[in-house]
């Protein structure tokens, strides 16, 4: 196992296969099918990003190291 790497999804390669062998589908079908898996695993992909750099920002307004965002007033009062 490579050092840094989750380890291999192997339904997801399977269903790569199947798609890249399938002799039913036309090429517009199989390019159809990937466009729509590509576009959804880069939304949520989006999604946990904005929600990584959100959580950061929080936490570097709480401690009032960042100089973007002001002090949270409920976390700094008693």
């Amino acid at each position: 196992m490579h050092s840094g790497f989750p380890p291999p999804d192997d339904d997801l390669r399977d269903w790569f296969k199947k798609q890249a062998s399938a002799t039913s589908y036309e090429e517009t079908e199989v390019a159809k099918m990937l466009h729509g898996f590509t576009c959804s695993l880069l939304t949520v992909l989006l999604d946990h990003l904005k929600d990584i750099e959100s959580k950061e920002h929080l936490e570097e307004a709480k401690s009032g190291k960042c100089s973007e965002y002001p002090a949270i007033r409920s976390q700094t009062t008693c």
